[in-house]
């Protein structure tokens, strides 16, 4: 008997642990989004690609060394050495290196942006999850009452002081809340998975978590920030910035990518049937290359470059522009729905209270079922639309922390 109640304890001991392993907070989310979403993992493969190819373009600037050798029929041998140094090209490879350099920073960019984007659909997701949950709290609350109130009704019908279309209707109502759990307990389900995917985690595995999130406060004045100081650190224009300056750089390395080129060189080589025959040469010097005539490609490569330059100067006050716009749009939505949050807080407030008393009068046949009802059905909806105010706050809180372009440090 102590062994069953051994194996007992032990399999409720694993089912607790398996269950608290699948507990998720907003920080395990964080988490696990930077380890597992594929679209973060793909954009750090494109830095190490980028990385990789500023180190190849900045091997041109170190001397080159080769090795050759060959062996005919007749046992001839020959094998030299080669090495080449770049002396001169008007600073067109340093240019490119800049300019790879650029590229890595914008790769960076590109990852913070991308990370940011995934942050907030996994707060979205988050905050529909902890919505669901909460929503099934209340429903079950709801369902409660509603069949308290179907049995009131019910004993004032069978003792003759109420007519059988108030019972119908209470019974109509509790039916509708039982649904309405129904209906929440599949939503939940679907917010299980929209979890895992914004994750990176396959949609179908299982999560056994109770998410909580702290509202932010209605009464809390927040002061609007410095817009204009943002926009020049949010990623975008920063993104802007480098594209700029390797547009500048384009200009330079098509202007220099056709002046005199000069390596020095130095090969040294031997040759022979075999030790006694064998003979030996070495030479140094400088080589010039220098492109005579190209048909106007070198002018008409400038003019592109220019001509990408301005594109992207005149995309500056544009960008300027759409950031200010959006953030403040985010801040105004995200007060108003701290303002409407603390008014729905106070209906509910107002509503619970009327609902007690309208019970007790109910009870003792102060009055009718109708214009009790109308009050139950009130409350029913103010709980709903309060959940809803809390849960549109998070949202507008979550757009708001997005659209100023920094990571988003949520009050939990």
């Amino acid at each position: 008997m102590k062994l069953i109640f051994f194996y007992i304890f032990i399999i409720i001991l694993n089912f607790n642990i398996l269950s608290y392993a699948n507990i998720l907070t907003w920080e395990s989310c964080v988490k696990t989004i930077k380890t597992h979403h594929p679209k973060l993992q793909q954009a750090t493969e494109r830095i190490i690609q980028t990385k990789h190819s500023k180190d190849k373009v900045t091997s041109q600037l170190y001397p080159q060394l080769s090795f050759s050798s060959s062996l005919d029929d007749d046992i001839n041998y020959s094998s030299g050495i080669s090495a080449k140094q770049l002396i001169y090209d008007g600073n067109n490879t340093q240019h490119q290196v800049q300019q790879s350099t650029y590229d890595l920073v914008a790769s960076n960019l590109e990852y913070q942006t991308l990370y940011e984007g995934l942050l907030y659909n996994l707060r979205i997701a988050f905050i529909n999850l902890w919505k669901s949950q909460k929503l099934i709290d209340i429903l079950e609350i709801i369902t409660k009452r509603r069949k308290q109130n179907l049995d009131l009704v019910q004993l004032r019908y069978q003792a003759g002081r109420e007519h059988y279309g108030s019972f119908l209707n209470a019974k109509t109502k509790h039916l509708q809340a039982i649904s309405d759990l129904k209906q929440a307990k599949r939503v939940l389900n679907l917010n299980k998975q929209q979890l895992n995917q914004a994750m990176g985690l396959p949609i179908n595995k299982p999560l056994y978590i109770t998410l909580n999130i702290q509202n932010p406060s209605s009464s809390k004045k927040i002061t609007p920030p410095n817009f204009q100081e943002l926009v020049l650190k949010h990623y975008d224009y920063q993104l802007w910035e480098i594209q700029n300056k390797s547009a500048q750089l384009a200009i330079k390395i098509a202007k220099t990518d056709h002046l005199p080129q000069i390596n020095a060189q130095m090969n040294s080589k031997i040759s022979g049937s075999d030790q006694v025959n064998s003979k030996g040469s070495i030479s140094a010097g400088l080589n010039l290359t220098l492109l005579m005539l190209d048909g106007g490609k070198k002018e008409a490569n400038i003019k592109q470059k220019q001509s990408k330059l301005r594109e992207t100067d005149l995309n500056k006050q544009v960008i300027k522009d759409q950031l200010l716009l959006k953030m403040k749009e985010s801040w105004i939505a995200y007060q108003n729905k701290l303002d409407q949050k603390r008014i729905d807080q106070e209906f509910l407030k107002s509503s619970e209270e009327r609902a007690k008393i309208s019970e007790a009068q109910y009870s003792a046949g102060l009055i009718s079922f109708d214009n009790w009802t109308i009050i139950e059905d009130e409350l029913v909806k103010i709980r709903k639309n309060n959940l809803i105010a809390q849960a549109e706050t998070l949202l507008a809180q979550a757009t708001y922390y997005y659209d100023l372009g920094g990571t988003q440090n949520y009050e939990n």
